[in-house]
């Protein structure tokens, strides 16, 4: 075989090795994209222990954490959703 026949059967065995990795390593974290970045392992959301009374806290909407009220920080530290 020619140089450009070994190019060939290099590249093509390239791309179904790459193929393959994908298909094995990426079965394992299908189904996870709708869940919120700190919620992967798709387990239940725990609501916070203790109501917020204070005025420098506020609690996360979307995965009850607490956050400190920052002045120009509008996202939750856990989950990275708005806090309203």
């Amino acid at each position: 075989m020619d140089a450009w026949a070994w190019i060939a059967v290099y590249v093509v065995g390239f791309a179904l090795l790459q193929v393959v990795l994908y298909r094995y390593l990426g079965d394992g974290i299908r189904g996870t994209e709708s869940l919120p970045p700190g919620n992967r392992d798709g387990g239940t959301v725990q609501a916070p222990a203790r109501p917020v009374t204070d005025a420098d806290e506020i609690a996360c909407g979307a995965c009850g954490a607490v956050n400190a009220r920052e002045r120009g920080y509008r996202f939750c530290r856990d989950c990275c959703q708005p806090l309203q």
